[in-house]
């Protein structure tokens, strides 16, 4: 009858402990499944912005991009992880010093706006304008980097300058022709 009770008493045990296990692996559950949608919540976020985004380490190392600079560049997320900016970058347009420069800042604490030539995949080389800032990625000190193709802007600027040019010309012509 003793062997009886600490039987029952040990099944009692054994009932409480699996419904406890239970209830926490239902609550881990639900964890991860808050973790998963703020995962892809982020994911959304970081992949809708038309702007390209990248996520460097310290070291200047991409950790992470998002959709856009693999639209404005031509390859793909994983071509560019562990990669550093010389990876993209046009050959012999961009000061590396200055770069280096505003980095350095940058990680100071201290945010940087520059422009920057890029070099596509298929090996076009483009004016960009580039943010960069320290932050936070998943708990790690990183650098984050926000770009634009200007190359619009910049032909924009070109054509307003020969018009300028132009008139400038024209009426140096109809000044002269007046003396």
């Amino acid at each position: 009858e003793e062997v009886n009770t600490e039987i029952e008493v040990a099944l009692e045990q054994a009932k409480i402990a699996n419904e406890m296990l239970m209830t926490q692996s239902r609550e881990l559950e639900e964890k991860n499944v808050e973790l998963k949608e703020g995962e892809d919540s982020y994911k959304g976020l970081f992949n809708a912005i038309r702007h390209a985004i990248y996520i460097q380490d310290l070291d200047g190392n991409f950790l992470a991009v998002n959709n856009g600079a693999e639209e404005m560049y031509g390859y793909k997320a994983e071509e560019f992880i562990g990669k550093n900016p010389l990876f993209v970058s046009a050959e012999g347009k961009n000061d590396l010093e200055a770069l280096k420069r505003r980095i350095k800042a940058a990680i100071e604490g201290i945010p940087q706006r520059f422009e920057f030539w890029g070099l596509r995949k298929n090996g076009e080389e483009f004016p960009k304008d580039v943010s960069i800032t320290r932050g936070k990625y998943f708990g790690q000190d990183v650098l984050i980097a926000i770009a634009s193709d200007i190359t619009k802007q910049k032909r924009f600027e070109t054509d307003l300058q020969m018009m300028v040019a132009e008139e400038d010309r024209k009426s140096t012509r109809l000044n002269s022709s007046h003396t």
